[in-house]
């Protein structure tokens, strides 16, 4: 448990990956090259290596294997949530995100801390085995609302007589049936609330429309500048989710993410000072949870 914890936690040493003059190298290496399955390996080395001077009670072949296997879970189930993890670097530049769990679900994680503690304190691995399939069941039915709400959202669309460029659907906080849905047409993204609970009718919660950001087009005349650098780095992490969070387009933000399912209230941004395009710009998180925010949340999980 020691061994296959510490490695399975490892991956996210990378949020030291940080600068007081860049912002943004936080969000380019979280997830980043310790989260691919190349460097499973590495990790399960360096663990196994690392508690075999600390006891001699295992071999350390014994202890790679645990190790290894525990590294092994932590991109995997980083790629089921929509942040973006770089599942297959090097060997693609692109973040994978099956968007079927939410990054805190309550739902999977207590259940597997109670089985594992039970497992423990019993000396009985049949525990763990039960936290196990527990998971698998969780996360199998993330991917089922997922297919549920995607096909809703779809529906929608072409009613409202929309052709869909790109469509994103993801759980909301914490849950698995408020759902988060985006789509782009015509140079714009529409954002609105799915509630989906399972085995009842699926309804909609209608959101808000914006235009998307090109950084190309948008800043060309930034182009060749550390702000326009650090604006296409910032479109990258968004998976091009880009917007303007306020009228002036100072701050833009990631549309991907919101306390509220159907707003355009982003979760952090970058703030653009023309007259700096030198510097890097700031990366600001907005998460200001008020009581209105927080009673208008739990009504719609309730489906209100």
């Amino acid at each position: 448990m020691v061994v296959g914890g510490i490695a399975g936690a490892l991956p996210d040493v990378d949020i030291l990956i940080r600068s007081s003059e860049d912002p943004l190298l936080l969000t380019e290496y979280h997830r980043h090259f310790t989260h691919s399955l190349l460097f499973v390996p590495v990790i399960g080395i360096l663990v196994a290596g690392a508690c075999r001077l600390l006891t001699k009670s295992y071999s350390f072949l014994r202890l790679l294997r645990w190790a290894t296997l525990g590294a092994l879970t932590h991109g995997f189930i980083d790629a089921c949530t929509s942040y973006g993890t770089h599942l297959l670097w090097p060997f693609s530049a692109g973040r994978t995100s099956w968007h079927i769990i939410s990054v805190i679900d309550p739902l999977f994680t207590l259940p597997l801390l109670v089985s594992l503690w039970i497992a423990y304190g019993r000396k009985n691995h049949g525990w763990a085995q039960i936290g196990l399939l527990w998971c698998a069941l969780v996360l199998l039915l993330g991917w089922w609302q997922r297919e549920r709400a995607t096909d809703f959202y779809r529906t929608e669309i072409a009613r409202r007589g929309h052709e869909a460029v790109r469509l994103n659907v993801k759980p909301g906080f914490a849950n698995l049936w408020l759902w988060r849905g985006i789509y782009e047409t015509d140079g714009h993204f529409y954002v609105d609330a799915i509630w989906n609970f399972p085995f009842m009718q699926t309804r909609l919660y209608p959101g808000e429309r914006v235009r998307r950001i090109v950084p190309e087009q948008d800043f060309a005349h930034l182009a060749g500048s550390t702000a326009y650098q650090d604006l296409l780095r910032f479109n990258f992490f968004t998976d091009g989710y880009l917007y303007s969070a306020d009228p002036p387009g100072t701050e833009l933000g990631d549309l991907r993410f919101s306390l509220l399912p159907h707003s355009l209230e982003p979760l952090w941004v970058v703030r653009l000072d023309p007259a700096k395009p030198d510097q890097h710009l700031p990366y600001i998180t907005t998460r200001e949870v008020t009581r209105e925010k927080r009673q208008r949340f739990f009504a719609m999980l309730r489906g209100l």
